[in-house]
């Protein structure tokens, strides 16, 4: 199974963000509203038998975190620079406690011998993609409208970590929550 860990964006939120780029874009595929999330580790393809390990893992770094909440203000591209491939909301500032949180993920999987990719978190929830490399033109079109959009939305709760499965097709992936576990909400825990 190809599993990753994730904070899943509110449908609330998912909606708005869904409607966040301009109608008329040449060649974006949008994000359904019911997939968006942070990721906050990708495991790929991780043997069914270390599901327990995996999920006891995201339990004891959520029992670790306090409940909070984060602002999605800023759209942003993969890569930055050239031709966008992945268009992106996120935080422009105050990621820690969601860089806490992907810290203590890591580490709980790391404790157990469970890999997974290593590169820098960095919070973010892809609302769509480029399907085909565009012209550049297009390409410019995109990159301006990113560039020149600002978000203002509502703080988007944290309450959980999920164990996501991704299950690829011809049709994009389609992910499947197999299971979740609650942040404290409690005083006295540190985010």
């Amino acid at each position: 199974m190809r599993l990753f860990l994730a904070v899943e964006v509110p449908a609330d939120h998912a909606e708005e963000l869904f409607r966040a780029l301009p109608d008329g874009l040449p060649g974006l595929r949008r994000s359904r509203p019911d997939a968006m999330h942070v990721t906050l580790a990708f495991l790929g393809a991780t043997p069914e038998v270390r599901l327990g390990e995996v999920v006891s893992a995201a339990s004891t770094a959520a029992a670790a975190t306090c409940a909070f909440s984060f602002t999605i203000d800023r759209l942003g591209r993969f890569p930055p620079e050239g031709a966008p491939r992945t268009i992106w909301a996120g935080p422009s500032t105050a990621r820690e406690p969601l860089g806490r949180l992907a810290l203590r993920v890591r580490a709980e999987l790391r404790g157990r011998g469970i890999w997974f990719d290593g590169k820098p978190f960095q919070p973010h929830v892809t609302i769509a993609r480029v399907v085909d490399r565009q012209a550049a033109p297009e390409a410019r079109a995109i990159a301006a409208a990113v560039a020149a959009r600002r978000l203002r939305m509502a703080p988007v709760p944290v309450r959980e970590v999920a164990v996501i499965e991704s299950i690829l097709s011809p049709r994009g992936a389609r992910y499947v929550r197999r299971w979740s576990a609650p942040l404290a909400t409690g005083r006295g825990r540190r985010t």
